[in-house]
């Protein structure tokens, strides 16, 4: 018996047995429609349910960002180099894998590998710049403005203070704050969510030196000094102290409160005590570190002190004075100078817990003017050279040629530390 095929050869080779055959198919591909937007329905639901602030307008233009970028490159073999018009005050900074550069009239963003992502005019005559994963702040230092931005560009603009700006941080997820005074005041946090709404205002009348805000923006540390006059039996030469608070973000409850040093001093001990702090950093999620005019202090989450390390008591008698700073992933790198030859250096590493890592002179003889972390490793720069510093205390080094003046240092991975000339921002790499 000869067989017939399914799909007809003609026009009028049309039998039952075809017509089920396209039926069936049409069928088939009718559930498989239906399928598809059944899967795309419940894709878009997760998504809005899972992911609904990842999907905004910003992030769309996020998508395009590289289609008017305009190109300054000139790469080393890494693929790294930006070049930008020299000016004669520039601040270069890390953002993601993106370059902020800032000259006295322009806020620019590059790519790595040299495009010009966006660039926007300021009017900041002192410009500072405070950097998270997801957003950064330019403002005025001691000015009246900022600017904030992300990836995409700049998402608003405030230059209506009426006290000067002193400080600022900002949190991966947008949240920031802002140090400034009021009429009443000595001192003012003011703080916002990403959409730039005020969340709450913490006020003081001591003089707050820093602010900072942990990854999350649970919290905001608050870093501030008082001179406490009854240590010097009333009279106006106190000892400056320093106190410490953190609060729920967006909430007035105080999470805690701690001072240092704590109790009455005698006036004996009232220079050697006097406590100011300069800077914070979160060493982990868990653990709060303050560099102070004279120590380094490391507490909990929780506001107990674990440690102050003082710079006039705890170091060897031959080493004088900080050089230069730098915080990591748990870690914080101190660098002194020798008290009699400067030409020796002394490096102590602390970590969360206030254990020492590292304690002992490093053989530089350069003059080291910054240090940057990126996880173990430790970057140092000197005007001819860039130091390595690997956790196995192994020491490395790189020289940098002749060059212009160096704006800015930071690490980039572990192997790579990036220099900012006036001019250039060029990679530095070990093997």
């Amino acid at each position: 018996m000869k067989k017939r095929p399914l799909v007809p050869q003609s026009a009028g080779e049309i039998t039952d047995v075809s017509v089920r055959f396209h039926r069936t198919w049409a069928e088939r591909f009718r559930r498989a429609k239906w399928f598809v937007l059944l899967f795309l329905f419940i894709f878009v639901l997760l998504m809005l349910l899972f992911c609904k602030g990842s999907i905004n307008y910003e992030t769309f233009l996020f998508l395009l960002r590289d289609l008017d970028a305009e190109y300054h490159a000139d790469t080393d073999e890494g693929g790294i180099g930006v070049y930008y018009d020299a000016d004669t005050q520039m601040t270069c900074q890390l953002f993601k894998d993106h370059l902020i550069v800032i000259d006295t009239r322009q806020v620019s963003l590059y790519g790595l590998s040299g495009y010009r992502v966006y660039s926007y005019n300021h009017h900041y005559k002192n410009p500072a710049v405070a950097v998270s994963d997801g957003y950064f702040i330019v403002y005025d230092l001691g000015g009246y403005g900022f600017s904030f931005y992300n990836a995409v560009g700049l998402l608003h603009e405030n230059d209506d203070y009426d006290f000067p700006i002193l400080d600022v941080t900002v949190a991966d997820n947008g949240t920031f704050g802002v140090l400034t005074k009021n009429q009443t005041y000595r001192s003012t946090v003011q703080l916002y969510d990403s959409s730039c709404k005020l969340l709450a205002s913490y006020h003081t009348m001591r003089y707050v030196t820093r602010i900072k805000l942990n990854e999350n923006a649970s919290r905001i540390q608050i870093a501030s000094v008082y001179i406490d006059s009854t240590d010097a039996g009333g009279s106006e030469n106190g000892v400056p102290r320093m106190v410490l608070q953190a609060y729920e973000v967006g909430k007035d409850k105080e999470l805690y409160f701690l001072e240092y040093p704590e109790g009455t001093l005698t006036d004996v001990a009232l220079s050697a005590s006097s406590v100011i702090p300069i800077d914070i950093c979160n060493l982990n999620s868990r653990t709060v570190g303050v560099l102070c005019n004279n120590g380094f202090l490391i507490a909990s989450n929780g506001g107990k002190l674990r440690l102050f390390y003082s710079f006039l008591n705890d170091l060897p008698a031959s080493v004088g004075t900080l050089s230069c700073a730098a915080f990591g992933e748990g870690q914080a790198a101190l660098l002194f100078l020798d008290a009699v030859n400067e030409s020796r250096k002394h490096l102590v590493v602390l970590n969360s817990q206030g254990s020492f890592v590292y304690d002992k002179p490093i053989a530089i003889d350069d003059h080291v003017i910054h240090m940057s972390y990126k996880g173990s490793t430790l970057f140092l720069l000197s005007p001819s050279h860039v130091y390595k510093l690997e956790k196995n205390g192994k020491l490395s080094s790189i020289a940098l040629g002749e060059h212009s003046e160096i704006v800015g240092f930071c690490a980039y991975d572990s192997k790579t530390a990036l220099v900012s000339y006036e001019e250039k921002t060029v990679a530095i790499t070990f093997d």
